[in-house]
């Protein structure tokens, strides 16, 4: 009934003045990014931790086993519906001559962005036996899943809100 009630607003309105939508969802998947991030960078410390050193937690990578290739795949697909907002986000770029260096910007940072995730992603959950996720806050993580926003069900923070927000 909310999803009905806010596309029919939606509906209703100019969408060619939704600027402020675009940047409220971009805020949120921001926010999203961040938490790939932190969570991430958290639990690879926490494995580093409990192995005492980075050379079996580097070497228990999987870089460039093909069987690997839909996770590291997986990692990214969230981040490759970043540009689709970028048209909207940077239009209309006053003056003319700054619009390559902004998308170049754009493109590096989303660049950037991609590689710490999957990066922080190979980390963390490489060393997890388990093949899926529980569904419920506070249960057990797992390996990387095809789609990586998968892995964060487990996450209790906020209460759960946290792992909910992101999945």
């Amino acid at each position: 009934l909310a999803t009905f009630v806010v596309v029919c607003l939606l509906s209703m309105g100019d969408l060619q003045k939704t600027q402020k939508l675009t940047v409220v969802i971009m805020c949120f998947k921001f926010l999203a990014i961040f938490l790939f991030i932190v969570v991430s960078a958290r639990r690879a410390f926490e494995r580093y931790q409990k192995l005492g050193d980075s050379a079996p937690l580097l070497e228990s990578m999987p870089m460039w086993e093909i069987s690997a290739f839909p996770a590291v795949f997986g990692n990214t697909v969230f981040m490759f519906c970043q540009h689709h907002m970028l048209p909207s986000m940077v239009a209309p770029v006053s003056p003319q001559a700054k619009i390559p260096l902004v998308i170049f910007a754009s493109f590096c940072t989303m660049v950037l962005l991609v590689a710490v995730i999957n990066f922080t992603a190979l980390l963390a959950w490489d060393g997890e036996a388990l093949d899926t996720c529980s569904a419920k806050p506070g249960g057990h993580f797992c390996r990387i899943q095809p789609m990586y926003n998968l892995n964060f069900a487990p996450l209790s923070w906020a209460g759960g809100l946290a792992g909910i927000f992101i999945v």
